[in-house]
């Protein structure tokens, strides 16, 4: 049987740029080891949900799998940005160089 923690995360997480806003406020640089680690956490956590369902006896929500095409098109387009030197527009108000501006 699934534990409680494991069936909040097969609920979903918050959105890329909500969770990068997040490690941005909270100091963090945002660089390829950042970006290939949260990409490896979408990952995983996708896997989970789907062995969580299945353990479950249910069949995944067919969105699913578009949302996981749509967290990583969205770190693709973070990356792109941040080699170009520019905001991957996470926050609002950031200039356009600055990637850690307010």
């Amino acid at each position: 049987m699934p534990s409680q923690e494991q069936l909040a995360r097969a609920q979903g997480r918050a959105s890329v740029s909500t969770e990068l806003h997040t490690l941005c406020l909270q100091g963090h640089c945002l660089d390829e080891t950042l970006l290939n680690a949260h990409e490896q956490r979408c990952r995983q956590d996708h896997g989970e949900r789907l062995e969580i369902l299945h353990s479950l006896g249910r069949q995944p929500d067919p969105h699913l799998h578009h949302y996981l095409a749509g967290q990583l098109e969205r770190l693709k387009l973070v990356r792109f940005a941040l080699q170009r030197g520019r905001d991957p527009g996470l926050s609002s108000g950031g200039r356009e160089n600055d990637v850690h501006a307010p």
